[in-house]
């Protein structure tokens, strides 16, 4: 059986896609709100931390983006081909609404994008002093656990291997620990 995607309500169609560009329009748009924001904040900088700021800000651009493309290549086709054989299996035709779709990916491709941020902000933290980078490598199997735990909460099935998906980018760079200050 092949899935069908039906327009749910007379005005789906038309909010699917304002909602489509709006994110576009976001995503467009945030390099310069980003650049306004840089302007604002770089008078009050100290060199060194403008190296930083400028570091962490595109290393976070390019894993955020790599984390969407990540799950619109792999988490999602896999997600969404398990949705229709769990219908088809249940003896159901697979009909999906436009927005639940959208919606759907959306929601998939941000938090896949946030996920593959994690290690940064474990940086981030172990920099400013508020974690150790001891208490990681002493602690390694609950860090692994909690990445585990919170991609089986996040991704929208039950299967293990979108949990495993969903928890690839974490544990290889925050089990060991970060580089930093020892």
């Amino acid at each position: 059986m092949r899935p069908v995607v039906i327009a749910h309500g007379f005005f789906s169609a038309l909010t699917t896609a304002l909602y489509a560009s709006l994110g576009l329009g976001l995503v467009v748009s945030s390099p310069f709100v980003a650049y306004e924001l840089y302007s604002f904040i770089k008078p009050g900088l100290y060199p060194h931390e403008l190296r930083a700021l400028k570091t962490a800000c595109a290393l976070s651009a390019l894993l955020f983006t790599l984390g969407c493309a990540y799950a619109y290549y792999f988490v999602l086709p896999t997600t969404f081909l398990f949705m229709v054989w769990m219908a088809v299996s249940a003896g159901a035709q697979p009909v999906f609404s436009l927005e639940s779709l959208f919606s759907t990916a959306l929601a998939g491709m941000v938090l896949t994008g946030a996920t593959f941020t994690y290690p940064l902000f474990v940086y981030a933290l172990v920099r400013a002093g508020v974690l150790r980078a001891e208490t990681l490598r002493a602690g390694w199997r609950y860090v692994v656990l909690v990445v585990l735990v919170v991609a089986a909460a996040v991704t929208p099935d039950p299967g293990h291997h979108d949990d495993a998906g969903g928890a690839v980018p974490t544990p290889p760079p925050s089990h060991r620990g970060p580089p930093g200050p020892r």
